[in-house]
């Protein structure tokens, strides 16, 4: 009689996750990713976040005799429940089967940013206009995400209480809004 060990790895037959870029800051906007995966055998299966370093920082998901766990939730935080900080987080997926083989995957990451773009006015403000002066034109702002990322196309400008009229006396002002690709909304700039 011969017995021939079990060596086929199990395999991921799906991985999915939800948003790659969260910003977990509960204004309901990218707070948190769904990491939905499924083994090709029964696994004891893990689920880890682990930061920069290749430190886990947080067990998402432990699991024995599994092929299709329910999707599982990260928020951005750690093992002691605190928002971790910005940066790009590993998903550590493992699952081994009753033989001992096992399937690891590092491929995905998710990337956690809180941080606000920060608009900046270009030109003077106030600015004060004479009754009848040719149409105004806006200098404008700047805007951009963590010090690097131009988000100057982005932001969009609107003028209250309506369009800059120079025929009458009146007070207007022009409103400067942008959002970063994880939600967070700048603080609004006005002239």
């Amino acid at each position: 009689l011969t017995l021939n060990p079990d060596t086929t790895v199990p395999t991921l037959s799906s991985y999915t996750v939800s948003e790659t870029l969260i910003s977990p800051n509960n204004d309901g906007i990218k707070d948190s990713s769904s990491i939905d995966i499924a083994y090709s055998e029964e696994v004891n299966a893990d689920i880890n976040i682990l930061d920069n370093n290749g430190i886990k920082i947080r067990d998402l998901y432990n699991a024995t005799t599994v092929t299709n766990p329910q999707a599982k939730v990260w928020d951005g935080k750690n093992n002691s429940n605190t928002i971790v900080p910005d940066g790009v987080y590993t998903i550590q997926i493992l699952g081994t089967d009753s033989a001992g083989n096992t399937v690891s995957d590092t491929s995905k990451a998710i990337t956690v940013d809180t941080t606000a773009p920060v608009i900046s006015l270009l030109g003077t403000s106030p600015i004060n206009l004479t009754v009848g002066d040719p149409t105004y034109f806006d200098a404008g702002a700047t805007a951009l995400d963590n010090g690097t990322v131009d988000l100057t196309s982005s932001i969009v400008t609107t003028f209250t209480p309506g369009t800059v009229v120079t025929s009458t006396p009146d007070t207007f002002t022009v409103h400067y809004n942008v959002s970063d690709g994880a939600g967070n909304s700048a603080t609004e700039v006005t002239r």
